[in-house]
């Protein structure tokens, strides 16, 4: 996936650096200090819910094997001016069944919250 900020194209990619970069941030740690790196679980469903800070952020945390990469206020920037944020939210999660690092925690959790609509859809 590239974007093009400023007249610069920037490659995204949702590989295993994308992953290592998130779970520095979002992970769990045991009692004997084991940490274990929680990053897309607990950022993939707010972005299929179409949170747009977690947006900033995966695209932001996308460019970080890139040589020069886009600021986060760039990122900001970007989505703030995108005329159809519809489709760059759909564009990344494209982009994320394509990619062995995250394609198959993808598809796991969208069957979660697929069973958690119906579930809820029950209780009405």
């Amino acid at each position: 996936m590239v974007i093009t900020i400023g007249g610069t194209d920037y490659r995204v990619s949702f590989g295993v650096g994308f992953l290592r970069e998130l779970d520095k941030k979002y992970y769990t740690e045991t009692k004997s200090g084991v940490k274990f790196g929680m990053g897309l679980e607990v950022k993939l469903p707010m972005l299929l819910s179409n949170d747009i800070t977690t947006l900033a952020e995966f695209l932001h945390v996308g460019t970080c094997t890139e040589e020069k990469r886009p600021s986060l206020g760039e990122i900001d920037t970007y989505i703030d001016q995108a005329d159809d944020i519809e489709a760059v939210f759909k564009e990344v999660v494209e982009a994320l069944k394509k990619h062995n690092a995250t394609k198959l925690t993808l598809q796991r959790i969208q069957k979660e919250l697929k069973e958690a609509k119906a579930a809820a859809e029950k209780l009405k």
